[in-house]
């Protein structure tokens, strides 16, 4: 049974270790200069995070992007609430010529299942992987399978992943975060999320977030490029200290809060 708690912790029933969630307020943004995080561009990439949404707005919101001086080439976004694509994330792809080579999408929302008012904590958690070499992809939210295999687009070359890595905004862009972010977890190689246990390195089979480890190595035996995440009680901007190995990230607009914790 879920536990009701307030909005930003993780309750019990998602962790068996402290989890920090970091809070943004839409002008929050972290950032790391070319070439970000990614050392090179590529085909494949993974993800994991837990996210509570706290303004289901009628804007897009970006939750991470790689972007070069005028153009997002690889990005995480939540459509506008309320529309055909009520709440669901997708994921863009481009190429060093701008040339959109990956759109892959969730499931429209019309079961609620990112909506903050559809679980009594608000939180959910979001697993993501591609191949484009293969066509490969998976989307699993809260351990359900909401990949629209009807709304994939993909072309065989590579991702242009080396332009600046944002989280939160992007510079003075109005799309920005509004909600929290708890173990975020990014690299450049593809994990299959259709084996179960694969899907439980990250999210236990009874709804819990699973320990990835100090540096996030767990899952796959080796450090992501990325993996930010809070302790509870430590401060909030700390979660632009990269624990794996593409570098820290800096907070250039606002400033982030620890919105609570376990122990």
């Amino acid at each position: 049974m879920l536990h009701s708690v307030p909005a930003g912790i993780v309750s019990a029933a998602y962790s068996s270790f402290e989890v920090g969630a970091a809070t943004f307020d839409g002008g929050d943004e972290l950032q790391r200069a070319a070439p970000g995080v990614f050392p090179s561009d590529g085909k494949e990439f993974s993800f994991s995070f837990w996210f509570n949404l706290a303004d289901e707005d009628d804007n897009v919101q970006v939750l991470f992007a790689c972007r070069d001086s005028s153009a997002n080439r690889f990005l995480l976004q939540r459509s506008p609430s309320g529309g055909a694509q009520d709440n669901n994330l997708a994921i863009v792809g481009r190429n060093t010529s701008n040339t959109l080579i990956l759109y892959i999408e969730s499931l429209l929302n019309s079961n609620g299942q990112f909506d903050s008012s559809s679980r009594s904590t608000g939180w959910n958690h979001f697993l993501c992987s591609g191949n484009l070499a293969t066509s490969a992809f998976h989307m699993y939210a809260n351990g359900v399978n909401v990949l629209d295999t009807g709304a994939t687009y993909v072309v065989n070359q590579n991702l242009d992943f080396t332009g600046i890595f944002h989280v939160g905004r992007i510079g003075a862009d109005s799309s920005g975060f509004y909600g929290e972010i708890a173990e975020f977890w990014l690299d450049d190689s593809f994990i299959d999320f259709s084996s179960s246990t694969n899907r439980e390195k990250f999210r236990s089979s009874g709804g819990a977030a699973v320990d990835v480890g100090s540096d996030g190595s767990t899952p796959t035996g080796s450090s992501p490029l990325v993996y930010l995440h809070l302790d509870s009680g430590e401060t909030g901007n700390n979660f632009a200290s990269n624990a794996g190995t593409g570098g820290d990230l800096t907070v250039t607009a606002g400033a982030l809060t620890n919105a609570g914790g376990l122990d």
